[in-house]
Protein backbone atom coordinates (compact mmCIF):
# COMPACT_ATOMS: atom_id res chain seq x y z
CA UNK A 1 0.00 0.00 0.00
CA UNK A 2 2.78 2.42 0.80
CA UNK A 3 4.29 1.96 -2.51
CA UNK A 4 0.78 2.58 -4.12
CA UNK A 5 -0.07 5.67 -2.02
CA UNK A 6 2.99 6.83 0.17
CA UNK A 7 2.41 10.34 -1.36
CA UNK A 8 -1.24 10.32 -1.39
CA UNK A 9 -2.27 9.49 2.27
CA UNK A 10 -1.22 10.51 5.64
CA UNK A 11 1.84 8.51 7.03
CA UNK A 12 -0.46 7.14 10.38
CA UNK A 13 -3.23 6.20 7.86
CA UNK A 14 -0.97 3.89 6.17
CA UNK A 15 0.46 2.28 9.04
CA UNK A 16 -3.17 1.38 10.43
CA UNK A 17 -4.27 0.46 6.82
CA UNK A 18 -1.54 -2.20 6.42
CA UNK A 19 -2.44 -3.31 10.22
CA UNK A 20 -5.49 -3.70 9.33
CA UNK A 21 -4.55 -6.11 6.63
CA UNK A 22 -2.50 -8.05 8.56
CA UNK A 23 -4.52 -8.56 10.91
CA UNK A 24 -7.16 -9.70 8.08
CA UNK A 25 -4.86 -12.14 6.61
CA UNK A 26 -3.25 -13.23 9.64
CA UNK A 27 -7.31 -14.00 10.50
CA UNK A 28 -7.83 -15.68 6.73
CA UNK A 29 -4.66 -18.02 6.99
CA UNK A 30 -5.92 -18.84 10.48
CA UNK A 31 -9.60 -19.68 10.24
CA UNK A 32 -10.20 -20.59 6.62
CA UNK A 33 -7.86 -23.67 5.90
CA UNK A 34 -5.38 -24.44 3.57
CA UNK A 35 -5.69 -22.58 0.15
CA UNK A 36 -4.98 -19.62 -1.11
CA UNK A 37 -5.80 -16.48 0.36
CA UNK A 38 -5.50 -12.49 -1.19
CA UNK A 39 -5.86 -8.78 -0.51
CA UNK A 40 -6.92 -5.96 -2.66
CA UNK A 41 -6.72 -2.10 -1.25
CA UNK A 42 -8.42 0.47 -3.05
CA UNK A 43 -8.47 3.95 -2.49
CA UNK A 44 -11.43 5.61 -4.17
CA UNK A 45 -12.85 9.39 -3.32
CA UNK A 46 -10.84 9.34 -0.55
CA UNK A 47 -11.84 6.13 1.21
CA UNK A 48 -9.55 3.24 1.48
CA UNK A 49 -11.23 -0.09 1.10
CA UNK A 50 -9.67 -3.33 2.35
CA UNK A 51 -10.98 -6.80 1.45
CA UNK A 52 -9.61 -9.88 2.11
CA UNK A 53 -10.76 -13.09 0.08
CA UNK A 54 -9.93 -16.50 1.19
CA UNK A 55 -10.39 -19.95 -0.14
CA UNK A 56 -13.71 -21.17 1.93
CA UNK A 57 -17.08 -21.55 1.20
CA UNK A 58 -18.92 -20.66 4.85
CA UNK A 59 -19.73 -16.97 5.62
CA UNK A 60 -18.07 -15.53 8.83
CA UNK A 61 -19.53 -15.42 11.92
CA UNK A 62 -19.45 -12.27 13.65
CA UNK A 63 -19.04 -12.66 17.43
CA UNK A 64 -18.94 -10.34 20.41
CA UNK A 65 -16.04 -9.62 22.74
CA UNK A 66 -16.02 -11.42 25.67
CA UNK A 67 -15.54 -8.59 27.98
CA UNK A 68 -15.45 -4.82 27.73
CA UNK A 69 -14.03 -1.86 30.38
CA UNK A 70 -15.68 1.15 30.22
CA UNK A 71 -12.76 2.92 28.93
CA UNK A 72 -13.52 0.65 25.50
CA UNK A 73 -14.64 2.78 22.19
CA UNK A 74 -17.32 0.61 20.67
CA UNK A 75 -18.08 1.23 16.78
CA UNK A 76 -21.14 -0.55 15.39
CA UNK A 77 -22.98 0.62 11.53
CA UNK A 78 -25.95 -1.55 10.15
CA UNK A 79 -26.35 -1.41 6.29
CA UNK A 80 -30.09 -1.85 5.11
Amino acid sequence: MRSCWGSAVHAEVLNDAELVAAELLGNAVTHAGPGPVSVTATLEHGLLRIEVQDSTDASPSPRLPTSRTSEDEVCSSSMS
